[in-house]
């Protein structure tokens, strides 16, 4: 038997502000609000609902490619997406215990926490990412992980005793980190001049411990990656084939999971056929590691290459220096030596503020009390389910117990102490150091956790450490900017909001109904309305809101002030004072300038829509512009029904050139009345006029908005497909008239949305569609269905 194991690195690093719990939008991910959600739907959700096409391009079976491979999920993303996206949180959960059912041991193994390069950090640090690894895999998957990613690969010894210690079974490295191996119980060591045999391999650590690195195939890994093997998923499966030397040999395909789908597009398409190509072969045993262990065993031993990694030619210089490893040739990465010395330099001094202030306390003095640090992953996990201020209490009147802490205050000066610490942490985050600047998203956000951490160890241990990071980031060479200080000051800390920013734009969101829940903005809130006047297109707010930070239990309580006059000039001032008398007197008379004045003048704090934090911005401009939008669209109305019909005569007549007004024109009409057409799709309307217009676009010169057309559609018939397989569900309980009727709306929808011209992405509609096939048979009208969205099934699905 021959063995093959790909291995998928999911992983993102932690993007979320945090001073507010939220990503904030990230433009160069559009149309996607950010990168964690445009890679989501580029490549988590595909590989979950991946394709088999047969030679006719149609689709004859949907599989979840995580059941197949081995995977890991980093816990930043997949916290991330247990919020965000539950069904694939589910499926991934899912792919794991069909795994199991198949081959007796779980697909999935778990990551250093936040993907931190090991041999770079302190051995406690080392501990706490391994255990925190661990304990948060536990939490989504319900068992202990036998192996484990680490970040870049990038491995030392030490490193490896600590996933001995931990209990951890294996993990995976690249060929060169092999130095040199030996079948177990021979004595001549065999020098690695980059030909291993497709085994993996044993080694023993100076502590007696032992643990087993898998190498990963290097040519296969990198074509993969790099070249056009993910194009054809039979071309793929042939070369794994033409690797296999001998009996029990084994094939490891590892790469970040983000090939599949987001760096190489349709990548997940590739994967899936290969999967089912190799499937039908009985000579290749698709498996995953542990289940390699178990049956196979381990026939050789190894001694590693010391500080490497599979992407710096360097060893690990690519996250302390100028190592030469960059994407553009004509930029310099000098920074990255002054990034690191600086979070170094606030790690080593919270140390020794933490030992003082922290350890020293009578509670951790006992020689059987662990490091609070290394349970604090509990901690973060039982946080991850509060939602009002019941919940808090509770969680440190727990903390608190468990310590034996003497009152609230010291519960929260030690846990803000752990969550200084988890910033930190976040800080080394080994992307900060992999791009080409210090101003990268990546590198940002590492100084981001950093100024949280800076912040809150003023706050707390009254110690100001900023200056000595403005020091050394003076030094720091930018592409970009003057030098890593201004990149500081511009990018981390003009773009990290305060707590009263914060409250001001949850005020913002509730005055304009924006539907937020009580626990948002990584706060649990509690906001009372005071008086509210309101005339015509003006709002006058007074009340009282307080919070409770989720991170830090820090409190927040103010009066506030808010004034709309029916423009983008909303206004709101938070003060400690009672200013109700002087708000009614004013409000009552309609002064509102005045009311602007009293804010200015009585408010410490006070913000303008162009001052609050940019998601609640964005959300809020969105739905003000609603009526101005409605106006517009009136108006478009008018002028289609006036102008349609001489652009139209021009086109007919050969007009050459047609006026560019006349383009403008019908390029807003068309546009616009696409949309309404599919919102307000009508299978008895004739649609001649729109279908007219777009086949003669290119006449005109037109480029329809098309991204935005498109999503309209897509989510359109994925509403209706939702409705139907409700309907479908029902079974007999259902008038089969109204069942047919749906049917033959869908099939006509779908019609209308080809007779647009445009490439609409059927995926999420597939899915549904999928489903209903598999549960509840074929009949005429539902196969008719299922052709127009390109699945084939013979008299049963697949």
């Amino acid at each position: 038997m021959r063995y093959l194991i790909f291995h998928l690195h999911f992983y993102q690093p932690p993007r979320i502000n945090p001073f507010v719990g939220e990503i904030e939008y990230q433009d160069s991910a559009y149309p996607f609000e950010n990168w964690n959600e445009r890679i989501t739907m580029e490549c988590y959700l595909p590989n979950t609902f991946a394709r088999i096409f047969d030679s006719s391009n149609y689709i004859i079976d949907i599989i979840n490619n995580l059941e197949y491979v081995s995977f890991n999920f980093g816990p930043t993303v997949l916290g991330w997406i247990k919020k965000r996206h539950l069904e694939l949180y589910e499926r991934i959960l899912e792919a794991d215990r069909k795994s199991i059912n198949r081959l007796g041991f779980g697909n999935a193994i778990c990551q250093v926490y936040n993907h931190v390069i090991m041999p770079l950090v302190n051995d406690f640090d080392k501990d706490i990412q391994v255990y925190w690894g661990i304990r948060d895999f536990e939490n989504n998957f319900g068992r202990k992980p036998s192996g484990i990613w680490l970040s870049e690969t990038a491995v030392d010894l030490k490193t490896l005793e600590k996933l001995a210690e931990n209990g951890i079974k294996f993990t995976i490295l690249a060929p060169h980190q092999i130095k040199r191996y030996r079948k177990i119980g021979t004595s001549e060591w065999i020098e690695n001049h980059g030909s291993l045999p497709n085994k993996p391999f044993r080694i023993n650590l100076p502590s007696g411990k032992s643990i087993v690195i898998f190498v990963y195939n290097s040519s296969l890994s990198h074509a993969v990656s790099f070249q056009d093997l993910l194009s054809s998923g039979e071309k793929m499966a042939k070369s794994i084939i033409s690797e296999y030397r001998e009996d029990n040999d084994l094939i490891v395909i590892a790469t970040d999971g983000e090939t599949y789908g987001h760096h190489k597009k349709f990548g997940e398409l590739g994967l899936a056929y290969c999967i089912h190509y190799l499937l039908s072969n009985p000579s290749i045993q698709i498996c995953n590691f542990e289940y390699y262990l178990q049956n196979v065993g381990i026939t050789y031993e190894a001694e590693i290459n010391e500080n490497t990694s599979w992407s710096c030619y360097h060893g690990i210089g690519r996250w302390k220096e100028n190592c030469g490893c960059r994407f553009n040739p004509n930029s310099t990465q000098k920074w990255r030596k002054s990034l690191k010395i600086a979070v170094d330099s606030i790690r080593n001094t919270y140390e020794a503020i933490y030992l003082q202030n922290i350890i020293s306390l009578p509670q951790f003095s006992s020689s059987n009390i662990t490091d609070p640090r290394r349970d604090y992953i509990d901690y973060i996990i039982l946080r991850e389910n509060i939602s009002d201020e019941r919940g808090v209490k509770s969680l440190i009147e727990d903390f608190k117990a468990k310590y034996n802490l003497p009152d609230d205050e010291t519960a929260k000066k030690v846990i803000n102490s752990l969550e200084i610490y988890k910033n930190i942490l976040f800080a080394y985050t080994s992307c900060g150091w992999f791009f080409d600047d210090i101003s990268g998203l990546e590198a940002v956000q590492n100084l981001k956790h950093l100024y949280w951490a800076l912040l809150k160890i003023k706050d707390i241990f009254k110690i100001d450490l900023e200056p000595v990071i403005n020091t050394i980031l003076k030094e720091a060479q930018s592409n970009h900017y003057r030098d890593g200080l201004e990149v500081f000051h511009k990018l981390v800390k003009e773009k990290c909001p305060d707590t009263e920013k914060i409250v001001a734009s949850y005020v913002f969101d509730k005055v304009f109904e924006l539907n937020v829940p009580d626990c948002y903005l990584n706060r649990i809130w509690n906001i009372q309305e005071i008086a509210n006047y309101n005339t015509d297109n003006q709002i006058i707010r007074y009340g009282k809101v307080r919070c409770v930070n989720l991170d830090d239990f820090s409190e927040f309580c103010s009066n506030y002030v808010f004034v709309y006059s029916g423009k983008l000039d909303p206004y709101i001032g938070l003060t400690k004072s009672d200013l109700s008398k002087s708000i009614e007197n004013l409000a009552v008379s309609g002064k509102i300038s005045q009311i602007h004045d009293l804010i200015d003048s009585s408010c410490n704090s006070k913000y303008s829509i162009n001052h609050i934090f940019i998601n609640c911005r964005r959300r809020i401009i969105r739905k003000l512009i609603q009526n101005n939008v409605s106006e517009i669209d009136s108006k478009i109305d008018q002028i289609f029904s006036e102008q349609k019909n001489i652009i139209r005569s021009l086109i007919e007549a050969n007009y050459y050139p047609i006026p560019l007004e006349m383009k403008l024109v019908t390029l807003l009409i068309l546009d616009n009345q696409i949309e309404k057409a599919i919102e307000n799709y009508d299978e008895t309307y004739d649609y001649d006029e729109i279908f007219y217009f777009v086949k003669n676009k290119s006449i005109l010169g037109l480029e329809l908005d098309e991204e935005k057309i498109k999503r309209k559609f897509e989510l359109k018939l994925k509403q209706m497909l939702i409705e139907l397989k409700q309907d479908l569900f029902k079974g007999q309980s259902v008038n089969q008239l109204r069942l047919n009727q749906k049917l033959d709306r869908v099939i006509k929808f779908i019609d209308f949305g080809n007779e647009l011209e445009l490439k609409y992405n059927l995926w999420e509609s597939q899915n549904i569609m999928f489903e209903i096939c598999k549960i509840n048979g074929i009949d005429s009208k539902i196969l008719c269905l299922a052709n127009r969205l390109k699945i084939r099934f013979a008299k049963n699905p697949v």
